[in-house]
This record gives structure tokens, C-alpha cells and sequence, in this order.
């Protein structure tokens, strides 16, 4: 006699936890894995927003230690008053990532930029 196939999948593997042992079937897998995907992809642009946040900060607090230095030298009447031009670049460089830092944040909550945002830095620039 023939033996009868089985409709139903095969056990893949199985996952143990505190509570309950669960059964992973070959039509599962490819949901888990998109779900492990999006987790990676979330914890990726979580990482990045946090990185380019310290970055400004940190550029921001370099430009304001050099500047408070500059602004002392000026109320002490130093002979020598001493300009950091990469303080200058800092100041630059930590307003770029903060601006960036926060279109991140904004594409993270899928929030879109106004129109009228954009026409106002069309003119700025």
C-alpha cells in the first residue's frame, strides 16, 4: 500500500523557552527571519541617530570650551588673545549633525517636513 503523504510541514527545529516549547514549521522560518531583518534594520537607524547625536554634542561642547577660553582671554585683557579657527569648524560641524540628528528622528516617525519648512530654508540659503 501507498503510504500517505503528510500536508503539513515538517518541524524545523525547536525553541526553547521558560514557559513553552514551540515549534518552528519551513513556512515560519521566512516570517522569522523578515522579523529578525526589521529588527536589525530598527536597532541600525536606532545606533545611527545616537552616534550622530554624540557627535554634535561633542562638536558643540569643543566649539563652546574654545569660545569660553576666547571670551576669557577678551574680559582678562590678555597681551595675546588666542582665536581657534577649528573652533569655528566645530560650530559648523555640530549644527550639520544635529540638523541631521533630527531629520533622522523624523524619518523614524515616518513625520514628513512641511512645505513651508522647506520654502523657509529655500530663502535662507
Amino acid at each position: 500500500m501507498r503510504q500517505q503523504s503528510n500536508n503539513m510541514a515538517q518541524p524545523l527545529e525547536l525553541i526553547f523557552s521558560k514557559t513553552t516549547c514551540v515549534n518552528i514549521y519551513r513556512e515560519d522560518r521566512e516570517f522569522i527571519n523578515m522579523e529578525v531583518k526589521d529588527t536589525e534594520k530598527n536597532l541600525l537607524k536606532y545606533l545611527t541617530v545616537i552616534v550622530f547625536a554624540l557627535f554634535a554634542v561633542g562638536a558643540l561642547l569643543v566649539f563652546g570650551y574654545y569660545a569660553l577660553h576666547t571670551v576669557v582671554d577678551l574680559i582678562y585683557m590678555e597681551s595675546v588673545i588666542e582665536f581657534n579657527k577649528g573652533a569655528m569648524y566645530m560650530l559648523g560641524v555640530g549644527l550639520s549633525a544635529g540638523l541631521l540628528t533630527s531629520f533622522m528622528i523624523y524619518e523614524i516617525q515616518n513625520r514628513k517636513i512641511s512645505e513651508s519648512f522647506n520654502k523657509k530654508q529655500r530663502v535662507l540659503h
